[in-house]
């Protein structure tokens, strides 16, 4: 899928370098701070929960919940940050977000869009997601506090198999029904997502999102999770799942899905989606 470009009032020079693609304006010009006493806070949980999940588009929340932060420490970390930002001016374009955030605030539900970059002088920001002509800028402090509580919180196998992920580990397929049900929907042009997660050998999450509209499949894939590789999350839109035999080379028989007719390669097949079945696989029916 083309990648999407938002425009918003915002921009930091710090920020600004670690927030867009090598493809995107990085022109910083028109940046104003508003005073952070005049902004309108936004990031103050009623309750001491936030859930958070991975971005996969902009305008809307990704409903497969990655983590639930709980306790006065961890939320009080976000109302931290909400006091410390910035309201900011300027029109730039940015990356994907990184994270969704839901949680309620005196009775009214709150879902933004988060992005933390790594560079520890670098400036999160958040928006809401239904206003985000809007961006508010976090200090370099508040970034790293909150992409720490995120980071800390492992996915592992036994929470992506109870949330209904399909999961290929350990010679086993756990919840490949739900793999089955979404090939099915899209034989009957029935809209239907899934999520499927692969590990490293240190037990980091990578993961694939396939999101069929009825027409095409919108995949996303990203390994930003993988401690030891390069963190990297790509789009592509892509027109059917295609089945064919493992490579000979890989000694090890059985089928492989793939995704073709994708925009990223010219119509051709997608190269990061690559979801092979052995005929030993042993499948484990999960509901999650």
């Amino acid at each position: 899928m083309p990648k999407t470009i938002l425009s918003i009032c915002m921009l930091c020079s710090l920020f600004l370098l670690n927030a867009c693609t090598p493809n995107e304006t990085s022109s910083r010009e028109s940046v104003e701070e508003q005073p952070a006493q005049a902004v309108a806070p936004i990031l103050q949980p009623a309750d001491n929960e936030v859930f958070v999940s991975r971005n996969l588009d902009f305008g809307r929340i990704n409903p497969r919940v990655h983590l639930k932060l709980e306790g006065e420490e961890s939320v009080e970390a976000f109302r931290e940050a909400d006091r410390t930002k910035h309201q900011l001016l300027g029109e730039m374009d940015v990356r994907h977000p990184d994270f969704d955030l839901v949680f309620n605030n005196d009775g009214e539900i709150r879902e933004l869009h988060l992005w933390l970059p790594d560079n520890e002088e670098d400036r999160g920001m958040v928006t809401e997601i239904d206003k985000t002509g809007t961006g508010y800028q976090l200090t370099p402090k508040s970034t790293q506090v909150l992409r720490g509580l995120i980071e800390d919180y492992r996915y592992d196998y036994e929470q992506a198999v109870d949330n209904g992920d399909i999961v290929q580990i350990f010679g086993e397929m756990y919840n490949f029904d739900k793999w089955e049900d979404f090939l099915t929907d899209i034989e009957q042009s029935r809209p239907a997502s899934v999520q499927r997660v692969g590990y490293t050998i240190e037990g980091d999450p990578i993961f694939d999102n396939l999101d069929f509209d009825g027409q095409s499949i919108h995949y996303v894939s990203e390994n930003t999770m993988d401690r030891f590789g390069l963190p990297k999350k790509e789009f592509d839109t892509c027109e059917k799942v295609i089945t064919e035999p493992i490579p000979a080379e890989h000694n090890t028989p059985g089928i492989v899905y793939r995704l073709d007719g994708c925009s990223g390669t010219d119509g051709g097949l997608n190269e990061n989606f690559w979801f092979a079945i052995p005929d030993e696989a042993e499948k484990v029916e999960q509901h999650g």
